[in-house]
């Protein structure tokens, strides 16, 4: 009988430390598993800081899927650095400015600021700026344009000088 209860004993302790072992694993998976999504966040944090200028729509959406992933204080900058943007898109028409560029190109938004119209010497290209899609092109004035002066609020002409 003392035998029995010595081996009980012994299978008790043992019982006990394999729960102890087994409940230690699980939270140092689960802490592993938490610092791997943090450094995700912050990954995909930083992804969204250098699209910020060049994406903002899409550094936007990295930023809230970062803050989601793990709540940090990186993840929190961006999300707060997207909502203090101006910016919430980008529209590629080439080089900007409101002079000549290499290809003999100017380029004016017009008075409402809705649509953008690029002038090279065989056409001239349009875009509505909300939607970023183009506009039927029209024309352009040859080599003798000097410079936009105005564009009217249609956008149907442009007024060179």
């Amino acid at each position: 009988a003392r035998v029995l209860r010595g081996l009980v004993a012994a299978l008790s302790v043992l019982l006990c430390l394999a729960v102890v072992a087994g409940l230690t694993a699980r939270e140092q998976s689960r802490t592993a598993d938490r610092r791997a999504d943090e450094a995700e966040a912050r990954r995909i944090a930083a992804v969204a800081g250098t699209l910020r200028r060049s994406d903002p729509r899409a550094a936007l959406r990295l930023s809230v899927a970062a803050w989601r992933i793990a709540d940090v204080p990186e993840t929190r900058e961006a999300l707060y650095g997207a909502a203090a943007q101006r910016e919430v898109g980008l529209l590629e028409a080439g080089s900007g400015g409101g002079g000549p560029d290499r290809n003999d190109t100017w380029r004016r938004l017009s008075q409402d600021g809705r649509t953008l119209t690029v002038v090279g010497p065989d056409r001239t290209r349009r875009w509505d700026v909300a939607t970023g899609r183009p506009l039927p092109d029209l024309p352009g004035p040859g080599r003798q344009a000097a410079s936009i002066v105005a564009v009217s609020p249609d956008t149907g002409t442009v007024a060179l000088r």
